[in-house]
């Protein structure tokens, strides 16, 4: 068994929803088996980072600080800076979050974090990305519009983030015949 779950999703507390905070923020709560790799007390995320994150998982292995988040952690806690850079989007924040790996061997999904590992396969892993991603789509999706970036180059930044976020949800969804597609975030 998988849990993959955003945790008290929102925007960044204190502040109103009035559109301005481009990134979802929340806490997260990561369980296979009997291994819990990341809880609510590890602190808050950047939800949209993570979910980007672990849509690029599904098809390349995460390590710490490799090119797979940018140097970021795969939970990192900021997300603030989005910019295109040789046609890639580059998700920056702050030196703090949480890093599990993910790596992948045929049909098995390994993840681990601190000397804890677990185990499961790439359907039920795929399925718990996708399940996550979608919490991270409600968020945008019952919230006021976010309004766009005035500065271009964030602008940018956030166009080709969602275009790789949605590429990556239909890719998976395709994988498993549909099961497990979410909406539309934004």
């Amino acid at each position: 068994m998988v849990e993959l779950r955003a945790v008290e999703a929102g925007w960044l507390p204190g502040r109103p929803d009035d559109g301005s905070d481009q990134c979802a923020h929340g806490t997260v709560s990561l369980t296979v088996g009997d291994q819990t790799l990341v809880d609510p007390s590890d602190g808050e995320f950047t939800l949209s980072a993570a979910g980007l994150y672990l849509l690029r998982t599904l098809g390349d292995d995460h390590r710490a600080g490799d090119a797979l988040t940018d140097g970021n952690f795969l939970f990192p806690c900021c997300g603030h800076t989005v910019f295109e850079c040789a046609g890639r989007c580059v998700v920056l924040g702050c030196p703090s979050g949480v890093d599990v790996s993910v790596t992948t061997d045929g049909e098995t999904v390994t993840l681990a974090r601190e000397g804890r590992t677990a185990a499961l396969t790439r359907l039920r892993w795929r399925e718990a990305v996708l399940a996550f991603v979608g919490q991270v789509e409600a968020v945008y999706s019952r919230s006021v519009p976010r309004a766009a970036p005035s500065d271009a180059a964030d602008a940018a930044g956030w166009r080709l983030f969602w275009e790789e976020w949605h590429a990556r949800v239909r890719a998976a969804a395709e994988e498993d015949g549909g099961a497990g597609a979410t909406g539309s975030a934004r």
